[in-house]
């Protein structure tokens, strides 16, 4: 009995974890809401047609993603996003197709992460990576909220610059 209660125990969390970081569902309209922000800024660009996993290891994960400045009224330095950042587990993550649409052709191209959510779906974190034809670029983190079943970007920080 105490080996199906453990077997039944961490089945369970895994399908929680699981579930964290896998809103199916949510993830075109997550990029949509953050390409109408991107958007919104002179030169729009050209969207991966696939997430990358690769570029994640910039963002300070195991710091809660807490930005450098010491200005707590910002999302990302609050408890409750440190401790949500701090949870995602990253081994987790694999990349899929991004079923949004892009300028076809722009000098900036933007790959995202996988999306990261909250494990009750309302907190989501995305990442992203811009490069220009001559080899610059950075890479972003956009943290979001659902508010009456929208999704609102809350803050969004460039976390490295490269060239």
């Amino acid at each position: 009995m105490l080996k199906f209660k453990i077997i039944t125990f961490f089945t369970a969390f895994i399908i929680v974890e699981a579930k964290c970081q896998n809103y199916t569902g949510e993830r075109e309209k997550i990029y949509k809401t953050i390409i109408e922000q991107v958007n919104n800024t002179k030169p729009k660009r050209s969207i991966s047609k696939s997430t990358d996993i690769k570029f994640i290891t910039d963002f300070g994960f195991k710091y809660g993603g807490k930005t450098l400045s010491d200005d707590n009224s910002l999302p990302s330095n609050s408890t409750e996003w440190i401790n949500f950042v701090k949870s995602i587990d990253t081994s987790r993550l694999s990349n899929y197709k991004v079923n949004v649409k892009g300028k076809r052709k722009s000098f900036i191209q933007l790959t995202f992460s996988p999306i990261m959510f909250s494990n009750d779906g309302s907190m989501a974190l995305c990442l992203g990576k811009h490069v220009y034809t001559n080899g610059t670029g950075g890479e972003q983190a956009w943290y979001l909220k659902k508010f009456d079943g929208k999704w609102k970007i809350i803050e969004t920080y460039v976390y490295a610059i490269f060239d």
